[in-house]
């Protein structure tokens, strides 16, 4: 992956409707609002909760789902979880074995074989599907 090609997209859910939306991310005190279009060349944002704000990764899933923060992702190893979180400037997979949660990283993240092996599959996220995330 070239960084200074690199996608920035935010999603989150949208106060109005509960939809969620992607686009530009603007914060204004403490709401948050995203920008994904234009109306009469003005620009068109809607609110969204705060709490549901993630960053697009890069990547997609073997399916062609974009991955974003705040998604459970399914591998190919044998966890109960894997939340795609940003930490100290970059992406990681907050992980459980079962027992305690740890951060790992995306190892290969580049790499097109790693999507094309079937790796990394998007199963849901923290916001709609919290049932996935076991202890």
């Amino acid at each position: 992956m070239d960084c200074d090609k690199r996608e920035i997209l935010f999603r989150g859910k949208r106060l109005d409707n509960g939809e969620w939306t992607q686009g530009f991310l603007f914060k204004i005190w403490n709401k948050a609002f995203i920008q994904w279009g234009t109306i009469n060349g003005f620009p068109d944002m809607k609110e969204v909760d705060p709490e549901t704000v993630g960053q697009y990764t890069g990547i997609h899933d073997r399916n062609g789902k974009p991955i974003f923060e705040g998604d459970f992702v399914k591998t190919d190893l044998e966890r109960p979880y894997n939340i795609v979180v940003f930490r100290n400037g970059c992406f990681l997979f907050n992980c459980n074995d079962g027992g305690e949660d740890y951060f790992d990283t995306i190892e290969n993240i580049s790499s097109p074989e790693v999507v094309q092996d079937g790796y990394w599959e998007v199963i849901g996220n923290i916001h709609d599907n919290p049932e996935l995330k076991k202890k």
